[in-house]
């Protein structure tokens, strides 16, 4: 059996077999990305909660190939980079706009939050994930110039730089809580397109064909 949720969104009885915790984070991202055009080659989100063919990640994305800049007229491709990933989920706190993600870990190239108004009556309905989900993305080298000015401000770096960390986040707010918060690019599950995954997680994600 594939490991890529991706590849077994399809399955009813395997869905409907999920834990909680895959339903709310994991399950909502697939099942949007399939719908814009990600590949399931490309995207790779593992059925696993810890531990699985992505070791401390929750999978990875796929980029390249691309060609190598040489001084001769003929570069060679580069072999394809598997960027790990970290998808993490949240209920509103306040509103629709404020989010508590808990144990965020230096082990990614992508995070994805799936934010979520409250539960859809159906986690495999698209129409009920646009209604109530929106998607918060950071890239792994955002987040480590984030990270690493909180802990200066706080005395505590580079000590604490490698601990868990729980933040809160504040939506598309002109008063945005935590340190985090500014960092994070949002957009509502029915405003997810494939131009603004291209635009916003890399173009390099859909070169390989």
């Amino acid at each position: 059996m594939s490991s890529n949720l991706l590849r077994l969104v399809g399955n009813a009885s395997y869905v409907q077999g999920l834990k909680e915790k895959m339903r709310i984070g994991k399950l909502p991202l697939a099942l949007k990305a399939l719908s814009i055009g990600i590949p399931a080659d490309q995207l790779l989100i593992d059925v696993a909660q810890a531990g699985g063919l992505h070791g401390k990640s929750d999978g990875c994305i796929i980029v390249g190939p691309q060609r190598q800049v040489s001084g001769s007229s003929r570069g060679e491709p580069l072999p394809l980079c598997r960027e790990p990933l970290e998808v993490k989920s949240s209920s509103c706190r306040s509103g629709d706009r404020t989010f508590g993600i808990k144990s965020i870990r230096r082990s990614f190239r992508h995070l994805f939050i799936v934010g979520r108004k409250d539960n859809p009556d159906d986690w495999t309905s698209l129409d009920a994930l646009d209604d109530k989900c929106s998607l918060g993305y950071i890239s792994g080298e955002d987040y480590d110039i984030a990270l690493e000015r909180h802990l200066v401000r706080q005395g505590r770096w580079p000590a604490a730089s490698d601990e868990p960390q729980d933040v809160t986040v504040t939506m598309n707010s002109r008063k945005r809580t935590g340190w985090l918060s500014q960092h994070i690019r949002w957009v509502g599950f029915k405003d997810l397109t494939l131009q603004w995954w291209q635009a916003t997680v890399g173009s390099s994600v859909l070169a390989v064909r």
